[in-house]
């Protein structure tokens, strides 16, 4: 299934380049923006994909208190093509209100862990399809409110239940969305609802709570959740440590173990854990290597034995 096309995603580039030595003109606009594409190997439901690639591009201007922001992806491993993360925010040092496309506030799951972390692979919960839908693909259309409040953090959404695939407005505010995380003594907690205000909740609910701790040299998250429509319950949690070994600030060493459990339409359970190493290299290159194992290789919708990935970063 394939949304969007590879030509607009190559047309995106093209245009974002002709622009720039425009906008730059614009001494009263900051511009930042990058490329970032990825090579993997690994497994996809029970098969090996060899060499499968993605590429994202965002750029982002942004005056005083004001930040516009367009960035589109190319997820060629399952076939994806999408405008994510395109949008106008206004920001304060405790509010940041937000009109467009953004990534929905759920749990954890951000671009970072897909760009970034040790892992090739997001976990289970935020790579198994809800509702239609992937927790890291789930960019939607609305509005969002974000609050700083002391160690409190608040976010507020009201977004389009319909992907709308590569629309930046929406044409309806049907779906609610809201997180809370808090800060104290290296520790972060926090909780993520997210259900349809037609039917207060009848169609779709979702429901996660997270931790992460932070000590130098060493990050722990875990996240559980829950989510539940008409034709979906899935339940399911994951943990993982990553560490910086002191004096070898280009490596990363990561476990993760996880679960999920599906129970509609029928029951299944994928467990596993993986181990991972990620290798920092000059210009902005990361080398990822990963094993995962377990009792459920034969059902992961995500990895199983072996799986490398590659990535480098483009700024401008």
């Amino acid at each position: 299934m394939g949304l969007g096309s590879p030509g607009l995603f190559r047309f995106g580039i093209i245009a974002a380049a002709l622009m720039l030595p425009t906008l730059g003109q614009c001494q009263a606009f900051e511009f930042s923006g990058s490329i970032q594409t990825a090579f993997v190997s690994g497994t996809l439901k029970g098969k090996l994909k060899n060499g499968e690639r993605f590429y994202r591009t965002h750029v982002s201007a942004s005056k005083g208190n004001w930040t516009a922001k367009a960035s589109y992806w190319n997820y060629v491993f399952c076939d994806w093509h999408e405008l994510d993360e395109t949008n106008i925010q206004y920001s304060t040092d405790q509010y940041t209100a937000t009109i467009g496309r953004f990534l929905m506030p759920v749990g954890q799951a951000n671009w970072d862990d897909q760009w970034y972390s040790s892992f090739v692979f997001v976990p289970l919960i935020e790579g198994h399809v809800y509702g239609g839908r992937k927790v890291l693909e789930r960019t939607s259309t609305g509005a969002q409110f974000d609050l700083i409040a002391g160690a409190n953090n608040y976010n507020l959404s009201l977004t389009n239940s319909d992907p709308q695939v590569n629309q930046p407005i929406a044409s309806r505010l049907d779906r609610t969305s809201f997180r809370w995380k808090t800060y104290k003594s290296g520790v972060q907690f926090g909780l993520s609802a997210l259900a349809d205000s037609a039917t207060l909740g009848k169609k779709e609910q979702l429901l996660v709570a997270d931790i992460r701790y932070t000590v130098p040299h060493l990050i722990v998250r875990g996240e559980l959740l829950g989510y539940q429509s008409p034709t979906q319950r899935n339940s399911g949690f994951f943990v993982d440590a990553n560490f910086r070994p002191r004096n070898w600030q280009d490596l990363t060493l990561s476990l993760r173990f996880e679960q999920l459990s599906s129970h509609l339409p029928t029951e299944t359970k994928q467990e596993a854990w993986t181990l991972a190493a990620k290798a920092r290299l000059p210009f902005e290159s990361t080398l990822l290597i990963n094993y995962t194992g377990g009792p459920d290789m034969g059902r992961l919708t995500l990895g199983g034995g072996w799986s490398f990935g590659l990535n480098k970063t483009f700024r401008f």
